[in-house]
This record gives structure tokens, sequence and C-alpha cells, in this order.
């Protein structure tokens, strides 16, 4: 009977992640959210899984099918060396011990994930230990060996801990491993399935921010699945969300694009920032942009969000001052206004949102935008002027797509 249920979400799977995703384009003006296709996802991730007694054999079964819902069926699971976009698993479990049930190069296609996680997944042990820091430990040990100044050194690592109590052992403290490896740069996603002697809350303090949650928490997944993806709404499912999060990032000379400048956790865009505090014209500040490559431009500011993400970038970016004036995308081709488009692009023309500084806007002669401190407006906000773009020198800012599911990064 649990075989044949196993069988019927599968199915349900391939169908719910078959044919629903639109990539991005850059006349939708919008700023491009981070890539969804859920067959480009390229992470390397390791399942860290509950098997003691506390589980039990249902949760872990649900354990199992949650795996199947995070991966879905067109994820290209192993490792290729003609397709640098896969996604590599490996498995392990734990209780009083902790087991490597598959390293990150045994899985190498979607149903060897699937019969090997249905089949490691299959039965509680009888161990009434389920120490944490023992599974989080073999886990760091993995990725070093097979992750960490290898070839796949730049693809995101992650960490995902189902668990249904948390216990201590005296020589792996899970707080200590867990801050080395969200330090070293691997997200840590929690899943507390009950929540016995404060487990949801222990386990947020192993999680990396914002990224621990309660497996009963929102309802049916199956459901969920289907409903999010079909409308489009990936938040909804909160693993697979979280996954596509992590594979979506910026070099680390870039800043990724949030809904807020101050809180890292909060939306991510599938965008980078980069201001350049060079003194240069807008045209080649245009130039310096395309030049960085990963379809870069100068900025786009639709919206007041972003144009207040953007100054604060500034501030915050040494060699900077007041008054702070900086080139951004926005130019005119003597009929409209419209946006520095990455290469091979088209550009979206203005539409309703707009910073102009009064008075300004007028000089048909100057064709490019900049912000720039003035008098007119409040202190330390800044506003657009058009100006000549061969002659006025500021620095500049630039974006460029983020590294995700719809923009591979070599580095």
């Amino acid at each position: 009977m649990r075989i044949f249920i196993f069988l019927i979400f599968f199915l349900v799977i391939q169908y719910v992640y078959a044919d629903h995703y639109t990539p991005y384009s850059s006349l939708s003006y919008v700023d491009r959210p981070c890539g969804t296709d859920l067959s480009n996802l390229w992470l390397d991730v390791v399942l860290v899984v509950d098997n003691s007694e506390e589980m039990g054999s249902q949760r872990l079964f649900d354990v199992a099918a949650n795996i199947i819902d995070v991966f879905g069926a067109n994820t290209r699971i192993g490792s290729n060396s003609s397709e640098p976009i896969t996604t590599r698993v490996g498995l392990i479990t734990y209780n009083f011990n902790a087991t490597l049930n598959a390293n990150l190069s045994q899985f190498q296609s979607y149903d060897d994930l699937s019969n090997g996680v249905f089949h490691s997944l299959s039965n509680v042990t009888n161990s009434t230990d389920s120490f944490i820091g023992t599974g989080l430990a073999m886990a760091e040990q993995l990725l070093r060996r097979q992750n960490f100044n290898t070839t796949r050194d730049h693809y995101k690592k992650v960490i995902i801990v189902y668990a249904s109590a948390f216990q201590r052992n005296e020589d792996e403290t899970p707080e200590w491993i867990a801050d080395r490896l969200k330090g070293s740069g691997v997200k840590i996603i929690t899943v507390g399935y009950g929540n016995s002697h404060g487990l949801i809350k222990s386990l947020s303090n192993i999680a990396s921010p914002g990224l621990s949650f309660n497996s009963s928490g929102d309802g049916n997944l199956i459901n969920q699945i289907q409903t999010s993806l079909l409308q489009g709404k990936f938040q909804c499912n909160y693993i697979f969300y979280i996954s596509i999060s992590a594979n979506c990032y910026c070099p680390s000379t870039w800043i990724q694009y949030t809904s807020s400048y101050s809180n890292s956790s909060s939306y991510h865009y599938g965008l980078c920032i980069q201001p350049v505090p060079t003194l240069t014209t807008w045209r080649m500040a245009h130039y310096a942009c395309i030049f960085l490559g990963n379809h870069s431009s100068l900025a786009t500011e639709y919206n007041q969000d972003k144009h207040d993400f953007l100054l604060d970038a500034v501030k915050d970016t040494s060699g900077f001052s007041p008054p702070y004036q900086y080139h951004i995308g926005l130019m005119s081709n003597s009929y409209y206004w419209g946006w520095d488009p990455p290469t091979g692009s088209s550009g979206p023309t203005l539409q309703s949102w707009s910073n102009w500084i009064l008075g300004f806007q007028g000089d048909t002669e100057a064709r490019s935008v900049i912000n720039i401190e003035s008098e007119n407006l409040k202190e330390g906000t800044t506003g657009w002027l058009n100006i000549d773009d061969t002659r006025t020198k500021a620095g500049y800012v630039c974006e460029s797509y983020a590294c995700d599911t719809d923009n591979y990064c070599h580095s």
C-alpha cells in the first residue's frame, strides 16, 4: 500500500512540474525575479534525516515524499562533465550515530534519488537517541570532501535537516557546527516534525535566517504544490521556494537586490547591483557595465523602492561622497525615454513612476540621466537630471542578472 501511495505521489509531481515555467522578459517592466525553473537547479544538497524512534514510520515516509517534492521530476540529478547545470544530492540518516546512505556522487538520476531515498527512509530504528550534531558533523565532512576546493566549489551548498527531536551529545554541539557551516557559506534549512521539548525553537537556532519550518504549518503539501506551480506562486511551497532561493546569488563583488537594503533576509530578486565610484561620462559608464558581462547594463529604477536601494548601496560604497551623483540607465532617443538594456535584449520605455527634479527633462540635447542631489530635494536624497552623455562625469551603478536557474555562472 505504501509503495502504491508513493507511485501516485511521483506521478502527481511529474504532472505538476511540467510545462508551467515562463522565463523573464526584459520588457516586462518589473525587476527580474530569481529563476524558478526546477529543471535547471544547480546545487549540492545534503539531506540530514532523523530516523530515530521519535520520528516514527509515518513521519519518515512523509519526509521521503517531501524530498521528492523538493526536486521534482525534471531536476538533473547527478554530475555530468558536459552539462554543468546539475544538482548532486547526498543522504545522511542519524539517531545515536550518523550513517552515510549516499555521498554526493551516488545518485546520478532522479530515479536513483527517488529509489534511494525511499529505500533508505523505509524504516525507523529502535534508537531513542536523536543526536542532530552527529548528522551535521557528517554533512560538513561530506561537503569538505566533495564540494569545497573542487570544480563545484562555486555551487551553492545546502543542508536540509528533517528532525523530530533535538538532543545534544558531548562531542558534537549542533549550534557550533551549524555556525561553522553557515560561516563558510552553507545554507541550512530545518524542518521540524512535532514540537517536543521546544523542537522548532531549537531548530531555528541552527537554521539560516528565516529558513526554519514546521512540517505541520502549511496544510496539504501536494495541493499546495499543484496550486502554487499552476499559478506561479512559488512561495506557497516553502521547501521548493527555499531551494530556488539558495540557487539565486550574486558574485562576491556584487550586491543582491532585495526588497529591503537593511534586511538581508527580505525578498531576493534575481538582480545584482554594483556601484562604481570612478568618475566617467554616461556613455563610458554604459560600455563599462556591458564589459562586466552576465547580462550587465546601467541600473534601472522602475519604482521608488529600487531607487532607494541603489542610493543606500551608493552611500555604503567607498569612493562615493556627498553630494551624491551617479549615472543610471535612463536615456532618450529623441522620441521617448527608455532604459538601457543588457546586450542582446530590448529595454522598456519609461512608464508610470519617475523621479525627475522639478524643472528638468526639457533639454532635448541632454539625452541621458544622472541621479544627483539637488537643492530642490530633501537633503540626502537624489533625483533624475538629464545630461549630455559625453560630458558630465560621475560615478555609476551597474546591474546584472543573478546566478540562478536561468543564468548559470561558471565561478
